[in-house]
Order: structure tokens, then C-alpha cells, then sequence
């Protein structure tokens, strides 16, 4: 009788897919262990946020803590109360201008030496490696990292009012950290134009303080001598002045008129970016020479009667808004478009000429925030100051409002508003050091080819 054999281990096969089946099982688990969407990735993460929040939570409260009894901030006080409720040693808290820095639970919490909000709060020795991007979601927090944003984004101030940021664009170390202060963004980018600064002018409800809210509309204005606005929106002003579209402009008339105004109030709107911005100072060149020939003979009352409308004072310049250059005056009204519009081209986001309802809204800004009468003011210097503009001027002579310079002063500013004569279709806004009776809400009529001393332009971007 023949015995069957009884082979019960298992075959080669076997093994090799237990192993298989195994390591994969291991990757798996490994997996979702590690990485940096991984479990212990994840656990350290949430820990780091704590503690983070702690650290912010304890330093603010110290600071509420050293708020005195006319709600003034005591930074003495706080810094005592930071060393003995905190255990913080004097080595670990740092001044720097505005700013006091806490080092506490391994992060630096910065605080507002004037108002004791913290501003920002940075892991001890992680600041920002040169060439990445700012991720501060406050205008406090980009000022600290000092970097240009990516992409456009969408950051708060002080009282949680939204500030969009282009792309390539930083906030300026000077710049409010609230927008009735005036939010100033700085080109950190693009070849020609880096350091150029333009202002965030908000539209719809903002928060003025932290209890009280003004609501500005994008619109055109008249303003009476108390600085009284009406809403005009598409009206004819003063049965002359217009913004015209593509669709109703009359191309004989030979002004430039704005990119697509329509385009503008949309983006502009409330409900889309809730704001735009305006060159900090007027149109200023770099980098060019100017012609002597045509300054020596302009023609009568500084006209330029050439035949070319796009004739321009400056040869090879670079249009920027930035404090120390030459202000481009000498400028025809079709140049000072073209300048605008090419300033920054094919971006996400757009450059023109100042519009009327750009103009007219950063005056009810203005007013709104300083409680002042903006729309009346005069330049606040007679004598030829155009080269530079009245930021080098003694502070009494300063035309500065909400961080924006010379609306009422220094030159007369080319719009894309439209006048209904042929003969004088170009329109400027604001007051001239050539002639005190003109103030910021001021409407005049020129022709094309006027391009003399008094006449400069101001930037717009939108996004």
C-alpha cells in the first residue's frame, strides 16, 4: 500500500506575493503617517498652531493688560508685565521703532508700540528667505515679511476692511496699516516701474474704527463750497463734462478716453475687488533727458503747436510714481494715457489714466476719513515746484492726504474725462502752484496739444 505525501508549507509563490502584499501594506501606513499631509506631519503641525495661538493669545493680553485708564498703550507697563507674568527675560524683548518684539514659547510676537495690537507672529528665526512670497493675510503682517505677493490677494487692516494686492507688489515699509491711513503698495517686480507706490482706495461700507463704519460709493461728484458731494454717476456735469465709453465717444473730438470705464466701475465695485488704486504721487520719469528745444519755444501760453499730439517733454523716460524723480510735466493729454495704459500691460490686473470716477471717489475717501474739506483745497504753494513736487517741501507746504500727494497741488492733472467742445476736449482735475483759485475737485478744458510746466498726470491700476 502506497502512502500519499501531505505537503501543508506553502509554495514559493506565496511567500513572494505575502511579502509583496506586505510592503505595500508598510508603504501604506507609512504613508499616511508621514508626508505633509501625514498623521504625525499633521499632529506636529496642529501643535505648532497651538502653541502659536497661545503665544499670540498671552502677549495680547499682557498688552491689554498695560492699557491705561484714558485707553492710552503704556509700553513700559507692558514690557514689565511681559517679564513678570510671562517669565520673559529683558533679552527676548526687542524695540524697533514702532515695534516691540516678544519672544515667548519659541515665537516672536510682534505688538504696536502706539496701540499694543499684535501685528504680526513669526516662528523664532523663521523670518521669509529671500525670493519666496509674502503670506501675511494682514497689511501688518506683509509689511513685516517684506515680500511681493504671487498672485493677486486679498489681505485685511487694522478693522478687518479688505486691501487687494496685485501680483508683484508688496506693501510699503511707510505704509498705514489701516486704509483711512492710506495703504500704500510698492512695485517689488517689474523691470522699469520697481518702487513705484499707488494708494488703496476703498469703495462700499468700510470700517472707519473699530465702532464706526462710513459707506463711500464709486460715482462721479460736484461738491459745494462746504465739501458737500452729490452723486452725478453718468450725468453731464455742468452741462459740459462727461466719461465717455467706447460706444458714445466721438473719435473726431481726438482725447483719449479710458481703457473701458465700464470695465473699471465693475472691477472696482463693491462687490468685486471693493476698491482700486491711485498713483502715490503724480506721473513722475526716470531715466530720460529732457528736450531743451521745445521747452525754449513752446509756443504761446506754453502750447505746443506742432502737429504731433503725442509729443511729450521727455526723451526715453520711464513712467513711475515714486518720490525722488523728475515730475513728468510737459505731457500732452493723449501721451499721459498712453503712458498709463503701457505702464503695466498684459498683468492680471490693468494701468490707465486717472478717470472722473476715480477722481471724484478718492475725494469722498478723503473727506470721509479726515473729516476735512478735500474738495476745496488750493495748492498750498504758489512758486514753481513742479520739477518734484511738493513732497520736498517744509511739512506746512506738504499737500498729503491718507498718504496720497498733491491733488490740490503742485500741477493740474490729465483726465480721461471729456468736455463736449471739439476744441478743448481734454479735462483736468485739481488745483496748479501756477494759479491758487484752482482747487482738488476743480474741472478744466484744454485742447489736445497743451503740454506746458503746469500740466502732469496720475496713474490708476484696478484689479
Amino acid at each position: 500500500m502506497k502512502l500519499k505525501k501531505n505537503n501543508k508549507g506553502i509554495t514559493l509563490i506565496a511567500l513572494v506575493i505575502t511579502i509583496i502584499v506586505l510592503l505595500i501594506l508598510a508603504g501604506v501606513a507609512i504613508a499616511t503617517l508621514t508626508g505633509d499631509n501625514g498623521i504625525l506631519t499633521k499632529a506636529v503641525t496642529a501643535k505648532d498652531k497651538t502653541t502659536e495661538a497661545e503665544a499670540r493669545e498671552a502677549v495680547q493680553l499682557e498688552a491689554i493688560g498695560s492699557i491705561d485708564n484714558t485707553g492710552k498703550f503704556n509700553k513700559q507697563d507692558f514690557k514689565t508685565n511681559v517679564k513678570q507674568n510671562l517669565g520673559v527675560t529683558d533679552s527676548n524683548i526687542k524695540e524697533n521703532g514702532n515695534k516691540i518684539t516678544v519672544t515667548y514659547k519659541g515665537y516672536d510676537v510682534t505688538v504696536d508700540a502706539t496701540t499694543g495690537k499684535v501685528t504680526a507672529v513669526v516662528k523664532t528665526g523663521e523670518t521669509p528667505p529671500a525670493g519666496k512670497y509674502n503670506t501675511g493675510t494682514t497689511v501688518a503682517e506683509a509689511i513685516e515679511q517684506d515680500l511681493p505677493y504671487e498672485s493677486n490677494t486679498t489681505i485685511t487692516d487694522d478693522f478687518e476692511n479688505n486691501v487687494k494686492v496685485p501680483a508683484g507688489f508688496k506693501i510699503a515699509e511707510d505704509s498705514a496699516t489701516a486704509v483711512t491711513g492710506g495703504v500704500v503698495i510698492q512695485d517689488a517686480t517689474y523691470e522699469g516701474t520697481i518702487g513705484s507706490e499707488f494708494v488703496w482706495i476703498p469703495v462700499g461700507t468700510i470700517n472707519k474704527s473699530e465702532t464706526e463704519t462710513v459707506t463711500i460709493n464709486l460715482s462721479r461728484y460736484t461738491f459745494d463750497s462746504e465739501g458737500n458731494e452729490t452723486t452725478q454717476e453718468e450725468n453731464t456735469i455742468y452741462n459740459y463734462y462727461t466719461e465717455d465709453t467706447q460706444a458714445n465717444h466721438n473719435s473726431n473730438y481726438g482725447n483719449a478716453i479710458a481703457t473701458d470705464i465700464e470695465d473699471f466701475r465693475l472691477k472696482a465695485s463693491a462687490e468685486r475687488s471693493g476698491g482700486y488704486y491711485i498713483g502715490r504721487y503724480e506721473a513722475r520719469v526716470d531715466n530720460a533727458t529732457l528736450d531743451e528745444t521745445e521747452i525754449k519755444n513752446p509756443g504761446p501760453s506754453g502750447y505746443y503747436n506742432g502737429s504731433d499730439t503725442m509729443w511729450t517733454g521727455y526723451e526715453g523716460g520711464q513712467l513711475v510714481t515714486k518720490p525722488n524723480s523728475q515730475v513728468w510735466n510737459y505731457v500732452t493729454q493723449n501721451k499721459a494715457a498712453e503712458l498709463s495704459k503701457d505702464m503695466y500691460k498684459d498683468k492680471t490686473f490693468t494701468s490707465d489714466l486717472m478717470n472722473s470716477y476715480a477722481w471724484d471717489t478718492a475725494i469722498v475717501f478723503i473727506q470721509k476719513v479726515t473729516n476735512g474739506n478735500y474738495a476745496n483745497q488750493n495748492s498750498l504753494n504758489e512758486n514753481d515746484i513742479a520739477n518734484q513736487g511738493t513732497n520736498n517741501l517744509a511739512i506746512a507746504n506738504q499737500d498729503k492726504k491718507c498718504n496720497i500727494w498733491d491733488m490740490a497741488s503742485n500741477c493740474y492733472e490729465w483726465t480721461t474725462e471729456t468736455h463736449s467742445s471739439t476744441n478743448i476736449p481734454c479735462v483736468n482735475r485739481g488745483g496748479s502752484y501756477g494759479n491758487s483759485s484752482n482747487y482738488t475737485a476743480n474741472r478744466l478744458s484744454n485742447n489736445t496739444t497743451v503740454a506746458n510746466s503746469y500740466n502732469t498726470f496720475p496713474p490708476l491700476l484696478y484689479l
